[in-house]
């Protein structure tokens, strides 16, 4: 089975507007894609699709005319990268902000939906009630909807989980997490479809766990303990569990291999050192879960003016805001990464690409794979 994965396109600012704009790096990830590989039997995309309007750290108020607009395009092009649009989506913090506030045309709203109004419910199919957990947000209530916090697919045969963060925790707060009641019902799920701990299965979430810098360094996310510990409670004891994460992205987390953007968790949710860059087997370690970063299709704006972006970007006026104005922000980013998976019946094989022209991150620089046996 081959995966795409893309996360944290980050539309933002002016390309909210109407006619919306979707970010360049992520229509040029999917077209090289189908280029390179063809059409892949899943495609996931991890979150962070929409941000900044005009407030990257607390709640705004996106008219839904325009997220209607940007979701459309996002899933129109997407839906090409996978047999028969196959596409799964899981929502990032940045996305639940934009919608939390009225405006004079709508309602708070949910942003987070790619179920119920599609294309999930359609190209992936009905959810049981016993496959996902899903509730109304108590800040806005029944009319926005369910908002399915985490659910549970098989594609091809392979089990695949999706965590959404809890919308309320989201309210005005950039540093969310996930739902608890949410992340139980998923340990219990992983227990039910692997019983023995030895079935490989992909758990996909915007928010990073543990993660490799582009300079080597471990850095564990900026969770609590309480947050942290429940994350490695639920994945305990999966030898074949693989979490595909987003939410840290751009100049600090590039991959210039594969093996860099995998880490191994022991038994005590504590990393395995690792030394070999090409595989992992789990013969004579005590491998409990793996985490996986997707990569990311934004880097993010520096002192240094146009040292990650094109000089391609938007002019516009946003709400609040005197005037218009130009933001760099908005430009082809000159680094993007995205992350392609092939899996066997004895292994999974992990294989970054970039979307970029940055020096060192051009498409021809493609990073060597790395091999995760069963």
């Amino acid at each position: 089975m081959k995966i795409a994965c893309y996360t944290d396109i980050h539309n933002q600012q002016c390309m909210l507007n109407l006619p919306t704009v979707l970010r360049a790096s992520a229509i040029q990830a999917a077209a090289q894609t189908v280029e390179e590989f063809g059409k892949v039997d899943l495609s996931i995309l991890g979150g962070d699709y929409f941000s900044d309007y005009p407030y990257w750290n607390r709640s705004c108020a996106l008219p839904k005319k325009n997220w209607q607009d940007i979701k459309q395009k996002l899933t129109d092009t997407f839906a090409k990268t996978a047999k028969g649009e196959r596409v799964l989506y899981v929502s990032g913090n940045n996305d639940l902000l934009l919608a939390d506030l009225p405006t004079p045309d709508n309602e708070p709203y949910n942003t987070c939906e790619f179920y119920s109004s599609g294309p999930m419910n359609q190209t992936l199919g009905e959810l049981s009630d016993d496959e996902c957990y899903k509730r109304y947000s108590k800040i806005k209530g029944k009319q926005a909807g369910f908002y399915y916090l985490a659910f549970h697919y098989v594609v091809d045969g392979v089990d695949f989980f999706g965590l959404n963060i809890d919308p309320d925790d989201a309210f005005n707060n950039h540093d969310c997490f996930f739902d608890y009641e949410a992340l139980k019902w998923l340990k219990n799920k992983l227990n039910e479809v692997d019983p023995q701990g030895h079935k490989l299965l992909f758990v996909v979430g915007h928010n990073s766990f543990t993660v490799r810098t582009t300079d080597g360094e471990i850095q564990k996310s900026d969770f609590d303990e309480k947050r942290y510990q429940a994350i490695k409670d639920t994945f305990l004891g999966h030898k074949n569990l693989f979490y595909l994460y987003g939410h840290v992205h751009g100049q600090d987390y590039l991959r210039s291999a594969s093996y860099e953007g995998i880490l191994h968790f022991d038994k005590n949710g504590d990393i395995i050192n690792h030394q070999n860059h090409e595989s992992f087997r789990r013969t004579g370690t005590d491998v409990s879960f793996h985490t996986v970063h997707m990569g990311g299709l934004r880097p993010f704006k520096t002192d240094t003016p146009f040292e990650y972006f094109e000089k391609d970007g938007l002019v516009g006026q946003l709400p609040g805001m005197e005037g218009e104005q130009y933001y760099e922000a908005t430009g082809t980013p000159k680094i993007s990464q995205y992350l392609l998976i092939d899996t066997f019946d004895d292994r999974v094989v992990f294989s970054y690409r970039n979307a970029g022209s940055l020096a060192g991150f051009t498409v021809q620089d493609k990073p060597k794979s790395y091999t995760v046996y069963l």
